[in-house]
């Protein structure tokens, strides 16, 4: 019986190693989330770095799919409502490349739990599938994450909405023949 008993549990704390264990040895990193507002061109960037983080939490970079405007403002991050003021600025991997924003705090690197809000406006544009990365300046710290980054507002082709009028316009005649 004895026996028994110890080879059920050692089975129980093995199959829980197992099953609960499974991120043993592995980097956990900030979550960033994207909130979009369509009427500004708004792209607010929410990161919560959580109390077991790998790494202090020291820069978000977004890969855009647009080019460099003027006309773009970035601030944050905003923590309980209040801009921290981080250094940002717009950059590019090559010349001709669309613009990485890129919000950096290196004199204010976070270690422990936090959250904020990055804020992007960037006129007439909408989201689009890309990438992200969060860093503090050591190698092991980068971490990319697929979210929705900048890219060209979508704007329907004249003939296509054309073609969508035609169909409502021809679908609503047949159901008044129809009911008569």
């Amino acid at each position: 019986m004895g026996r028994r008993f110890a080879l059920v549990l050692a089975s129980a704390v093995l199959l829980t190693l197992c099953v609960m264990g499974t991120s043993l040895g592995q980097d956990v990193f900030p979550v960033v989330t994207l909130d979009f507002e369509a009427a500004t061109s708004t792209y607010t960037y929410h990161v919560v770095v959580p109390e077991n983080n790998t790494y202090p939490f020291g820069q978000l970079i977004i890969f855009s799919q647009v080019f460099w405007d003027p006309s773009w403002t970035i601030s944050g991050p905003f923590v309980g409502g209040v801009d921290q003021g981080w250094s940002a600025d717009f950059g590019y991997g090559d010349i001709g490349d669309p613009a990485e924003w890129r919000a950096f705090g290196e004199q204010q690197v976070v270690s422990g739990p936090w959250e904020g809000d990055f804020v992007i406006v960037i006129p007439d544009t909408s989201p689009v599938p890309g990438q992200g990365m969060t860093k503090n300046g050591v190698e092991d710290s980068i971490n990319y994450f697929d979210i929705g980054v900048p890219g060209e507002a979508v704007v329907p082709e004249p003939s296509a909405l054309f073609v969508l009028g035609s169909l409502v316009s021809l679908s609503g005649t047949l159901i008044r023949r129809r009911r008569r």
